[in-house]
């Protein structure tokens, strides 16, 4: 049964998305997922027994040391760590954002220390198209409104809020064809043909 746990266990954590990765106090690394490796643009198997301060900027490796250092001598210690935009380097040096969590785990003198982090780098490269997005569709003086595939009204700009007269917080989630057309049969019956 315990073997069978062990298997499991092994392969949730080799499945995960996000990055997990184990050391010690001295911040040797004992484990590494594959979701880790890739994101650090590393083979797995070579990292053990590197320091986990390779895979963090420079700038913040000090922060990292000390920390260890406190908690490696504290049996109080703070045990989890939130982490929130900070940032981790890959192999070729290029750096990262992440978010995830450092915790502190252990029983009598052996102790470990898990990282698990997620790679933020495409959220935030699509959070900041999308406020350009905005940005330009804030300047278009043509009425814009912008639909799922199923035409529910997701934005608008100010042209178009002006043109139909209610706030885009009224327009969104509306039909778009309840709002420009007379006939909302036929506008259905045509969007299909389009779409087919």
């Amino acid at each position: 049964a315990l073997r069978i746990e062990q298997q499991e266990l092994a392969m949730v954590i080799n499945t995960a998305f996000e990055g997990i990765v184990t050391y010690g106090d001295d911040l040797a690394i004992r484990f590494m997922n594959p979701a880790a490796a890739n994101i650090f643009a590393v083979d797995r198997q070579q990292v053990v027994g590197r320091s986990l301060l390779d895979f963090v900027r420079v700038e913040d490796r000090e922060d990292l040391r000390a920390r260890s250092l406190r908690w490696a001598r504290a049996s109080h210690a703070e045990r989890q760590i939130e982490l929130s935009e900070r940032w981790l380097q890959r192999s070729d040096g290029r750096s990262f954002p992440c978010d995830g969590t450092i915790v502190r785990s252990g029983n009598g003198t052996k102790h470990f220390t898990t990282l698990k982090f997620r790679d933020m780098s495409e959220k935030q490269a699509s959070q900041a198209q999308a406020r350009e997005y905005t940005a330009i569709l804030k300047q278009i003086s043509d009425a814009v409104l912008v639909c799922s595939l199923e035409g529910d009204v997701r934005s608008c700009n100010p042209s178009a809020e002006l043109l139909l007269q209610a706030s885009e917080r009224e327009l969104v989630g509306q039909e778009i064809r309840e709002l420009l057309s007379s006939n909302p049969q036929q506008w259905s019956l045509e969007r299909q043909q389009l779409f087919d």
